[in-house]
């Protein structure tokens, strides 16, 4: 016998309703005010700091050196590295399509 999709698909959108319906840990109490709790930890946002350490190169090393790598590679991050492409020639004015020959005649 199978079982009808319509009913799959319901058990299986019923299971977080069943997850949260878990009965909780038993803990302390929030309520009592001589419940024992852990000390408040304290952990310093600065616990991870590295101090500034300034480059051994002068700055302006540093951008000639970034110029030149960018000059390699040809580009901004080597996009622009194939030639530009060679620009159309130059229509007569009488090879231009209807309605444009007053571009390149030179009229209004």
């Amino acid at each position: 016998m199978q079982i009808p999709y319509w009913l799959a698909v319901a058990a299986l959108a019923g299971l977080p309703l069943a997850a949260a319906a878990q009965p909780r840990p038993q803990g302390a109490n929030p309520a009592d005010i001589h419940a024992q709790v852990a000390p408040p930890s304290y952990t310093s946002a600065f616990s991870g700091y590295r101090p500034f350490a300034a480059p051994q190169e002068a700055p302006d090393r540093l951008w000639r050196r970034a110029n030149r790598e960018m000059q390699e590679l040809g580009g901004h991050a080597g996009h622009m590295k194939q030639p530009a492409p060679e620009p159309a020639p130059a229509t007569p004015a009488g090879d231009a399509p209807p309605g444009h020959a007053h571009h390149h005649a030179g009229g209004h």
